[in-house]
């Protein structure tokens, strides 16, 4: 996914609810995330999305990977009880 993407459309792309009131990116909202500029091959998650950087340079992001994750066990127990 392009980083450039506005978090309106990714969030109805992907069916989740990310915010973040500094910016309007994706790719803003992971680097707010992280604190710093993610190197290409970064990987990491923010709720239930992993995030690879598949591209990028020392000023923005490129590209990103984004799979939904499954809920742990231990999330899952914790629904059902």
């Amino acid at each position: 996914m392009r980083a450039l993407t506005e978090l309106e459309q990714f969030n109805q792309t992907l069916g989740v609810e990310l915010k973040d009131e500094d910016v309007d990116t994706i790719g803003g909202l992971v680097a707010n995330h992280l604190g710093r500029m993610p190197h290409k091959g970064d990987k990491f998650d923010i709720g239930q999305l992993r995030f690879e950087v598949q591209r990028a340079d020392a000023r923005q992001i490129h590209v990103l990977l984004v799979e939904k994750t499954l809920p742990s066990v231990t999330e899952t127990a914790a629904v059902e009880t």
